[in-house]
């Protein structure tokens, strides 16, 4: 059900300057150590968004203003 759910929350191709844009977040905490590194949507996109990349090579959209996703960048960036 999870990778279901990742997959509805991935980003997308629109024909804006070829932007990446996210439809939809994922709606629960995507943990840590699943986690390799992430991107910002376009500022074309009309919800502004991070795109999370998994170990796996996943790409995954998140919201972010929630505190976990913030964690998450904080983490990352200070990993790499």
């Amino acid at each position: 059900m999870s990778s279901l759910i990742i997959f509805l929350a991935g980003p997308y191709g629109v024909n804006m300057e070829n932007s990446i844009c996210c439809k939809d977040f994922v709606r629960f905490p995507v943990p840590l150590k699943f986690l390799t590194n992430f991107h910002f949507t376009s500022k074309t996109c009309r919800r502004q968004g991070v795109i999370l990349t998994t170990v796996k090579g996943r790409e995954i959209c998140a919201d972010p203003q929630k505190l976990w996703v913030k964690n998450v960048l904080k983490h990352l960036l200070e990993k790499n």
